[in-house]
């Protein structure tokens, strides 16, 4: 079997297998807050925030078979809380992965409610809580003359053996919707020298729904989520900022650690150009590289793949675009005229 088969089964089994998978995950999480932890929904600085990534992944291997995934998400600072401090935030979001050649698609639209509760009334230290609410899709679709350079699924294929025509998956349309919950909670402090730390802890599919199709039982299992950064400035106009970030579900985990260091280059323009590494364990060496403009923000990332596809993929595996933009709606104070002294 080619490299191309062994790569495409390797998917699909990964996708079928769905009470064993995880959920999609992303170079740059920082910039999909909701899908990180929902208690991040609005904690920012401003009046609303939209942000999202692109990622393209396996292309070298799958070409046009390759997955694709666009997320988005909005999310502000509603109210004020209970006390003068504290604030409820509210957002909303939606992914899609999926592969064109291959037919398989998994999608989820979410929605959830934070509650920032501050330890201070400067708001210096903050735990805030969140809740959120999503409703996924999966399909997959392997009877409509999909090929690869050696075998066609739903047909057979006279160059491969019968050993390898029982991997053909011979199958109709599939899929399913599942609506699961995820709550967490994370801690933000804000230090005298301009050091920042955030981290926090989720629980996902917290209602275990029956994700079977046609019948039976299979429960979702839980998926955990934790976090943390630090950002700090080391010396002038350079800031260091290293990050970790842990995912499980079942048998299956995620370990990435960064490291970026970024620069201001304009203090009036508030421009900071920032690049850094990263490694998700076993899977990717992760190059990063990004600018803060004013309200907004835009990191590029590159996987090189070093997992045991690495054959198949020759070292290249997925890109990434990520954007956020923070908007301020602020009214304009009305000013009475005043006298002001010639010297000043």
């Amino acid at each position: 079997m080619t490299k191309k088969l062994l790569f495409l089964l390797c998917f699909l089994t990964l996708g079928l297998m769905e009470g064993n998978t995880q959920d999609i995950h992303f170079t740059s999480y920082e910039f999909s807050p909701l899908t990180l932890n929902p208690a991040l929904a609005g904690s920012f600085s401003g009046s609303y925030r939209i942000g999202g990534i692109y990622r393209d992944q396996w292309r070298s291997v799958a070409g046009s078979g390759a997955y694709s995934t666009p997320t988005i998400h909005v999310d502000i600072p509603l109210i004020r809380g209970v006390r003068e401090q504290d604030w409820i935030g509210l957002g909303a979001g939606f992914y899609s992965d999926r592969s064109s050649q291959y037919r398989l698609v998994t999608s989820k639209s979410f929605q959830g409610i934070s509650y920032h509760l501050s330890l201070d009334k400067k708001q210096t230290q903050i735990i805030s809580f969140g809740i959120q609410n999503g409703t996924g899709t999966r399909r997959v679709n392997l009877n409509q003359n999909l090929r690869t350079e050696t075998f066609i699924l739903g047909q057979e294929n006279p160059d491969l053996g019968t050993g390898d025509q029982d991997d053909q998956l011979l199958m109709d349309t599939q899929g399913g919707t599942i609506v699961d919950w995820v709550g967490g909670v994370t801690y933000s402090s804000y230090q005298r020298n301009l050091s920042f730390i955030r981290a926090g802890f989720s629980i996902g599919r917290i209602n275990r729904a029956n994700q079977a199709i046609g019948g039976g039982t299979d429960r979702q299992r839980l998926k955990y989520t934790a976090f943390a950064m630090y950002d700090t400035p080391i010396a002038g106009n350079l800031f260091l900022t290293p990050s970790i970030m842990y995912q499980r579900t079942g048998n299956n985990q995620e370990l990435v650690a960064q490291t970026k260091v970024g620069l201001l280059v304009s203090e009036e323009r508030n421009l900071y150009v920032n690049g850094g590494l990263g490694y998700r364990v076993g899977d990717a060496i992760q190059m990063l590289i990004g600018a803060d403009i004013k309200d907004v923000k835009v990191q590029l990332a590159y996987d090189i793949n070093v997992s045991g596809l690495t054959a198949a993929s020759r070292g290249l595996g997925a890109f990434e675009l990520a954007v956020s933009y923070v908007g301020k709606v602020y009214k304009k104070p009305k000013v009475d005229a005043t006298k002001v002294c010639p010297r000043l």
